[in-house]
């Protein structure tokens, strides 16, 4: 239910979105576009240096939010680096969100500055403090300024509400937050989760922190606000400080439309004087875009820096995989500037740049222009989605389009502002083509749910700009078909349509794309290349390969791949990509990225406990499957009292005329038909069917891939198992291991005894028995669910299993012990993911618990 919840959140957010458009559409119902536009330039130049000087004291201010979490965790950083951090990371977060902004760029700055996850963790969990301490003082003002102050509108809401007792609540937790740092030494336990308070001198700093910023911030808009409207400071206070709560908890990106509404209802309830609007769209002008575009470049010159300390250590292709927040930044500015273009296609052009135009162009020029802008605008928001995933298409096409929209800028009214804007965006794509390097189709990033809502909500908005720019205009079906140099109106009502129809088709398109993977196996011409890439890995497991049961994605230059395949909604990769380990990360991320662009989950199955850290960049949970028992060749012998059965074993089978041997890969062919008597036997005597994913089974092409270690007597073959080989003779290792069933006890002991002497013999370091499944699992209460349940399972489903069996014939020959791990995402879908694993290994969801 909880997960139906979160993927109905976009649709939540463009419904709210078109609430807020319709309030706002209310409130403004007094107000036309015009008036609008004439009161922005009428503000004088006084007051937008002033306000753009108070912008730029509230940025600093914000630094102490960073600098106070800094030092609440502990961390020492140069104030520089604190202050550009805090500059970029709130820049991003006002405009796109904590998440996809402030976050991830808090996180990249700090973590190339040296700090640790942890570290930066301890950072994020203060900065949250800070924030949240920031919202119950602004809480406890607002609603008591708010009390007995008199509100039209959708504010007047608070009218009715006990603001004075509401505001004395909060202020009450407040008080209570600085009570327990005065008092309390030792960190606070929530659930799983532990807090160190900062103590009282922190503490009373972020209170004193965000009551100066907020102050500052609301200035920004005061100095704006026209002084006919009277408007008090503290009337104006209280209402900007309840619309940024309102704003923090719509969850729509800036606010956009909920801080303007909540605003309007406080300092011009019931007006009609434009001046107003004109001053809230200055202040989001100045408040929150201009400092977005100077973060861009700063962002941009630090990447720059960056790489040139670099680029005489590291190669190229490693500096294009530590920059993945540059096309993420390209791609945002992109979204905005296809909203940019579908805006302008709404709103009447200038007058006096229309005149100029029709002396020079055809109306049919100035009308095409209009539309194939309108249509470029909303194609932009959806290529953004790609150029984030760094896709060299979305690239190529984005390119082409902003440059097409210069030219249609320019055309329909010359907007001179419009066409600087899409020139450094292209200019910024030119400059850097090379993070662009993933390969892929117009489509091939997908339309999520999340972005898609984006792309709602800029159409939402432009119909809505377009709407109140001409209500002044009667609506009539003749308008669609009226071509005229000032007929603004049509033009606005045609470009609307096309970007609707261009959305829908693209939406469409983008579903039909992502909605069903469309997975081959692996022809003859895949399996042989990818068995030249296992030949010089050195770990054996990269052999399962070969079966040819499992879906294969090589990387670009296709000398990498990983092996998967598909169990329902899992996507289940087995052990780590296949291939340099230079081209590991990468091969993570792009599996990762396809699984995503189908809607699915992401599991790694088999990863030993060095690589964690390259699987927890991805956002995935480790679960522990078992432990690898792998034998050092170089100690193994038959001497020892640890060697007991293997002795044994060996003289009673070399009594009775058994002897060992290794066939030839070459020789193997002609031994298959006995092979597969002796394997269907096995099969009948246990009454499983094959195993699958995660072992091998039998089929004439992949046995007769690899050498095969045979008992042998009397010329006829009683045991078998193939032999798996890495290179430079690191590893080796078997995968199929079957016998006769009338045979004495003890054949598989003798055949491996000998096998490990034979590999020590030909000079291998050490021989992999594989995992033993779910050993080495805490079953102490305070360890994890999992660990418990699959303590239980090996101690008391022996009948189903044979865990514990497994583990100890693997005991006999005193081996290390390795842990192993699943990867997949930290949410309520481990138990699917886990059947899914069981049912795709045992070959169907009846299978899994055949002995």
């Amino acid at each position: 239910m909880l997960q139906r919840l979160k993927s109905l959140a976009p649709l939540l957010v463009v419904i709210a979105f078109g609430v807020v458009c319709y309030l706002l559409s209310r409130e403004l119902r007094h107000y036309t576009f015009a008036e609008i536009r004439d009161a922005i330039w009428q503000v004088s130049p006084t007051k937008l240096l002033l306000a753009i000087g108070l912008t730029a004291l509230s940025y600093f201010c914000l630094v102490g939010y960073d600098w106070l979490a800094v030092r609440a965790a502990g961390l020492y950083l140069p104030f520089w680096k604190i202050a550009t951090a805090s500059f970029l990371g709130h820049t991003t977060a006002y405009n796109f969100g904590a998440i996809f902004g402030g976050t991830s760029i808090r996180y990249r700055l700090y973590s190339t500055w040296g700090l640790k996850a942890s570290e930066i963790f301890r950072f994020v969990s203060m900065l949250m403090v800070n924030y949240t301490v920031g919202l119950l003082a602004m809480g406890s003002v607002a609603f008591f300024l708010v009390s007995g102050h008199d509100t039209k509108g959708p504010a007047a809401i608070f009218a009715h509400l006990p603001n004075r007792w509401i505001g004395v609540a909060i202020a009450s937790v407040l008080v209570a937050y600085l009570v327990a740092n005065a008092v309390r030494r030792k960190p606070l336990h929530i659930g799983h989760c532990s807090i160190q308070l900062p103590g009282l001198k922190l503490a009373i700093g972020q209170v004193v922190v965000a009551s100066v910023d907020l102050v500052v911030v609301s200035l920004v808009l005061w100095v704006l606000l026209p002084e006919q409207l009277n408007v008090s400071y503290p009337v104006l206070l209280s209402g900007f400080l309840l619309a940024i709560l309102v704003a923090t908890f719509s969850q729509i990106p800036g606010g956009l439309g909920v801080f303007e509404l909540t605003v309007l209802s406080f300092v011009a309830p019931g007006t009609a004087d434009p001046k107003a609007v004109g001053a809230l769209i200055l202040y989001r002008v100045i408040y929150y875009f201009l400092p977005l575009f100077i973060a861009t470049f700063i962002w941009l010159w630090h990447e720059w820096c960056l790489h040139r300390e670099q680029v005489s250590k590291i190669h190229h292709g490693v500096i294009r995989n530590i920059s993945p927040l540059v096309p993420r930044i390209i791609g945002y500015l992109t979204f905005a500037c296809g909203a940019i273009l579908m805006f302008s296609s709404a709103i009447p052009a200038v007058k006096s740049n229309l005149a100029t135009l029709e002396k020079l162009l055809p109306l049919a020029v100035i009308e095409s222009s209009h539309l194939i802008g309108s249509i470029i605008g909303t194609i932009l928001l959806v290529l953004s989605r790609g150029l984030t995933r760094r896709y060299d298409s979305a690239w190529l096409l984005t390119t082409l389009l902003v440059a097409a929209g210069i030219v249609t800028s320019l055309l329909k009214g010359l907007s001179i502002w419009e066409a600087v804007l899409l020139a450094i965006l292209l200019a910024m794509l030119i400059t850097t083509r090379k993070q662009f390097y993933r390969r892929g189709a117009l489509l091939h990033s997908g339309l999520s749910p999340t972005w898609l809502a984006g792309v709602a909500m800029a159409l939402i908005a432009m119909i809505w700009i377009g709407w109140f720019a001409h209500k002044h205009v009667e609506y009539s079906h003749d308008l669609w078909w009226h071509f005229a140099y000032d007929s603004d109106e049509t033009r606005f009502m045609r470009a609307a349509f096309a970007s609707a129809v261009t959305l829908l088709v693209l939406a469409i398109l983008g579903f039909q794309k992502s909605s069903k993977p469309k997975l081959e196996l692996p022809g003859k011409e895949d399996l042989d290349l990818a068995a030249e890439i296992i030949a010089k890995q050195e770990s054996t497991e990269a052999h399962l390969a070969l079966m040819g049961d499992k879906h294969f994605l090589f990387n670009e230059q296709r000398t990498a791949f990983v092996m998967f395949d598909v169990q329902r909604s899992s996507w289940i990769a087995l052990g780590d990509p296949i291939g340099p380990p230079e081209e590991h990360v990468g091969m993570l991320w792009d599996y990762h990225e396809m699984v995503d662009l189908h809607g699915g989950r992401t599991v790694f199955h088999h990863i030993l406990a060095s690589q964690l850290p390259n699987y927890l960049q991805l956002g995935l949970t480790p679960l522990k499957l078992g432990d690898l028992a792998r034998v050092r060749l170089e100690n193994f012998s038959y001497s020892g009292g640890h060697s007991k059965d293997q002795r044994k074993a060996r003289n009673r089978y070399e009594r009775d005329g058994y002897h060992f041997e290794v066939l030839p890969q070459g020789n193997v062919p002609e031994h298959l038909p006995r092979l597969k008597v002796i394997s269907d036997e096995w099969l009948r005597e246990k009454n499983t069917p094959e195993k699958r994913f995660s072992i091998g089974y039998f089929t004439d092409e992949y046995m007769a891939r690899f050498p095969m270690a045979v008992v042998v007597k009397d010329g006829e073959i009683y045991a078998f198992a193939n032999v798996l080989e890495s290179a430079h003779k690191t590893e080796l290792s078997v995968d199929l291991m079957r016998h006769v069933t009338e045979i004495p006890n003890g054949i598989m002991d003798f055949l491996f005894s000998e096998l490990l002497l034979w590999g020590k013999e030909q000079g291998y370091d050490s021989f992999s028995f594989g995992m033993a499944p779910l050993t080495g699992l805490e079953s102490h209460p305070l360890a994890p669910l999992w660990n418990r349940v699959g303590n239980t399972l090996f101690s008391h489903g022996e009948h189903f299993f044979n865990f514990a069996g497994l583990r100890r014939f693997k005991s006999k020959f005193n081996p290390e012990w390795e842990p192993l791990y699943l990867m997949c995402p930290k949410n309520k879908s481990v138990p699917q993911v886990l059947l899914d694993f069981a049912a795709l290994n045992s070959g169907g969801v009846k299978s899994i618990v055949s002995k």
